[in-house]
């Protein structure tokens, strides 16, 4: 009987120490939202290179354990590993890690196969800095605040209303497929989603492209506004047709049906994506 106390009393004195004995309401809480993002990043596929380390990050740091006893395990309990780690939180260092890892993983591909895209990079940051130090120096000059705007903002607000409410984000949507099944670098595939939408949504937004193509090239024509565009990709060497990665038409079946399980889609009500739209979409991409 008196081993069976012993063994108890320490049964008792272990699960003190553990995490389920200090739990708190908050601490189950935010272990639910981080294998949230979690989900949302492996099952989902929403932004999966943030919200599954976001969402690591959040159950790390949510472990209970008992506090004030030196076992050296949270993150302000000095001398545990959490704690050094936390340090980069700190110092705001694992941030620009972060999208410099991203960036890497995702642009450097066709940077490195086309180095001379470096200077036209170069070219548009050293653009938009001069206009912010010109725009610093004369706050009230509203032509150089509009020249930052236009550059930072014409694509999404002239065209698709990004930022707002009825946001459209479908080329986006789009081109995640793509790299999702055939590790396309984003940027590439939404040089051959964004033309490959446009033309299948201009009887819904000729308006818009129009007024796109007269702001940027001078003429509001729809079509040549399109064709504009593909031209600029293709001097920037971007592809505009999925052959000019190597994917052939034998493909097709297989990214509508990724596109129609997914129910790849926008954030614009008026302009919501069926199962037929995505297909033409596809199609689009294709075409010659």
């Amino acid at each position: 009987m008196e081993f069976i106390e012993q063994l108890m009393s320490g049964f008792f004195q272990f699960f003190q120490y553990t995490g389920f004995a200090n739990v708190t309401i908050g601490h189950i809480v935010m272990i639910i939202i981080g294998a949230f993002f979690i989900y949302l990043g492996i099952a989902k596929e929403y932004e999966p290179l943030l919200l599954v380390p976001i969402g690591f990050g959040i159950l790390v740091g949510n472990i209970p354990f008992v506090e004030g006893v030196g076992l050296q395990l949270g993150i302000y309990e000095e001398g545990s590993v959490l704690n050094i780690l936390y340090y980069g939180v700190l110092k705001g260092i694992y941030p620009p890690l972060i999208f410099l890892g991203i960036g890497a993983m995702t642009d450097f591909s066709a940077l490195l196969s086309n180095p001379k895209l470096m200077l036209l990079g170069a070219a548009a940051q050293i653009g938009i800095f001069l206009t912010i130090a010109e725009t610093m120096n004369d706050l009230n000059n509203y032509d150089l605040r509009a020249r930052i705007m236009w550059a930072a903002t014409n694509a999404l607000n002239g065209l698709l209303a990004g930022g707002r409410a009825n946001g459209e984000f479908t080329s986006h949507a789009l081109g995640h497929q793509l790299s999702l099944l055939y590790d396309t670098i984003h940027g590439a595939s939404l040089s051959i989603a964004f033309p490959a939408w446009m033309r299948h949504m201009k009887p819904k937004i000729g308006h818009r492209l129009e007024k796109l193509g007269q702001d940027l090239f001078g003429d509001a024509s729809a079509g040549r506004t399109i064709e504009g565009l593909e031209s600029f990709f293709r001097e920037v060497q971007c592809p505009v047709r999925l052959g000019d990665i190597g994917i052939g038409p034998d493909q097709k079946e297989k990214i509508v049906s990724l596109m129609i399980k997914n129910k790849v889609n926008g954030k614009n009500p008026d302009n919501l994506l069926n199962d037929v739209d995505r297909e033409r979409i596809v199609d689009l991409m294709f075409a010659e």
